[in-house]
């Protein structure tokens, strides 16, 4: 592979591609974000008084009742989708209409992100509560993507540190403050490319798999590769570690559709295709025309800003790569980052919609600077579990 052109890159120079970076550079990367994930866990549900609160038990899909005393339940406004892996953690394979106090709201579909709950279930068969499971999980996400961003960059010739910066992605912090499936995902997402890098593609082969369980979204890295693989063979170059780089293609996709046949005996329904297709949107239009996302109970109006920060890196960095020439042609490595890149954009919601209600500076700046206790919901998304829409005081 000196001379020969990388499968996964496109490029010849695959000895500076593989040089990788060191341990200690992989300890910094997971030190720096287990602390950034424990300081979205259990740092903000401190200010909460209950770890509780970042899983947005809310009514109707839970009964106060129905769960454990120590689980705060909040006003029908505040209820999200962490909830129902709850549910799922508690009771993976239950079809009864309420389960560990939660009904689901489409069944299909969050049985099919099955990954995080069952993380979350492992976990909670030590003394920690399920609750805290759940938080625990994501906070070890968040070293893994530490882990992953220093490998990626290093593997890019990059500075290491410079892969911290994906600590920051807005879905992992919306999945970390709503107890989701995106962080999770995420890592495993990013923890299967940094082992292409490397050429573990059986080992990156089962992080895909475990990506695709966790939420469906992440199938598209397979598909991408997949995609690359068949170009090669048309433009007649294929490369000797193409055969394997096809397993980490087609075994995620397997994984996916085994455990599909068993969402459809369990509820009759394709999870994906249960939502009447909200689930699935055009890429890159949700930061075009949704609003901001994260609940002001839980976190801070300023994080939001963080979304149209992403989007406006995402474009520089793509500009710059092309200006520099460091992007060769349409190969595998250029379908990876599509895909990585429409991941990060499926999940992502802008603050767009809302900056156009602030038209002037100064409220705008109100906008950033309002703490919680000043900001209202407004109407909620009538049959869904989605978050509230916030809008700052005009």
């Amino acid at each position: 592979m000196s001379v020969a052109e990388s499968p996964i890159t496109g490029s010849s120079d695959s000895a500076q591609l593989r040089a990788g970076p060191s341990t200690s550079q992989m300890i910094v990367g997971a030190l720096v974000g287990l602390t950034v994930g424990t300081i979205l866990t259990f740092g903000l549900a401190a200010r909460t008084g209950s770890t509780s609160t970042l899983v947005h038990f809310a009514p109707p899909f839970t009964d106060a009742a129905s769960v454990p005393d120590s689980i705060r339940v909040l006003p029908e406004t505040r209820g999200y989708d962490g909830q129902f892996y709850f549910r799922l953690a508690e009771s993976p394979l239950s079809t009864a209409q309420q389960a560990a106090g939660v009904q689901f709201d489409h069944p299909a579909l969050r049985t099919t992100r099955i990954g995080y709950p069952m993380l979350t279930a492992a976990l909670s068969l030590t003394p920690v509560s399920t609750v805290n499971a759940m938080l625990l999980v994501n906070a070890i996400a968040y070293g893994a993507i530490g882990v992953a961003g220093t490998s990626i960059a290093a593997f890019a010739g990059r500075r290491p540190q410079l892969g911290l910066a994906l600590l920051f992605v807005p879905a992992f912090v919306y999945g970390t403050t709503m107890s989701v499936t995106d962080t999770v995902a995420g890592a495993f997402v990013l923890t299967g490319l940094s082992l292409c890098l490397r050429t573990a593609y059986v080992p990156a082969a089962v992080a895909f798999g475990a990506a695709a369980l966790t939420r469906e979204t992440a199938l598209l890295i397979p598909v991408v590769i997949l995609a690359g693989l068949i170009y090669r063979r048309i433009r007649d170059r294929s490369s000797p570690e193409d055969s394997q780089l096809a397993v980490v293609g087609l075994l995620p996709i397997v994984c996916f559709v085994a455990w599909q046949s068993v969402v459809v005996a369990l509820w009759g329904e394709v999870g994906p295709l249960s939502s009447s297709g909200k689930n699935l949107t055009i890429p890159f239009l949700g930061p075009i025309v949704t609003d901001n996302y994260l609940d002001p109970v839980t976190t801070e109006q300023w994080m939001n800003i963080l979304v149209p920060g992403a989007m406006i890196s995402i474009i520089a960095m793509t500009v710059v790569a092309f200006l520099r020439r460091e992007v060769e042609g349409f190969n595998t490595n250029f379908v990876i980052g599509f895909g990585v890149a429409t991941i990060i954009a499926l999940k992502m919601r802008s603050l767009l919609v809302q900056l156009s209600t602030y038209r002037h500076p100064l409220k705008l700046t109100g906008l950033l600077l309002h703490s919680p206790k000043n900001i209202r919901p407004t109407a909620s998304w009538p049959g869904s579990a989605q978050p509230q829409v916030f809008a700052g005081r005009k």
